[in-house]
């Protein structure tokens, strides 16, 4: 149960972290928000995944 409430976690500070990255760039860098929104899902769906594989090592371990 510790590992779903930690997963949950996570993935709240991801989205929040993703909306006001979304917010800053639309309006702070609306020219070039498109490049910056790419580049930001990406790193987003990398950390998603690296913390879904060391959370399941630590599970199996």
């Amino acid at each position: 149960m510790k590992v779903l409430r930690n997963v949950a976690l996570l993935v709240l500070i991801l989205v929040l972290v993703y909306i006001a990255l979304e917010i800053i760039t639309t309006f702070v860098f609306p020219l070039i928000a498109w490049v910056i929104n790419i580049v930001i899902t990406l790193v987003l769906l990398v950390a998603i995944g690296v913390a879904l594989v060391y959370l399941y090592r630590k599970l199996k371990a």
